[in-house]
């Protein structure tokens, strides 16, 4: 895992509590740890598609 991997999630769950603050029963830090899950899954399945799209190209197929 890279650092700017971390900081992007960081900025997102930290950007969806700041503005989800005002939400009762502190569901702005539900939102904000599902935003950050969803946005780990997302950018591991990006950087699976593109790792296997980089494999192919050097292979030459």
């Amino acid at each position: 895992m890279s650092a700017a991997y971390l900081w992007s999630l960081f900025m997102v769950a930290g950007t969806v509590a700041v503005l989800a603050f005002g939400l009762p029963y502190n569901l702005g830090l539900l939102l904000a740890a599902i935003s950050g899950i969803g946005t780990g899954v997302w950018m591991e399945l990006c950087l699976e598609r593109r790792t296997d799209t980089s494999a192919l190209t050097e292979t030459g197929r």
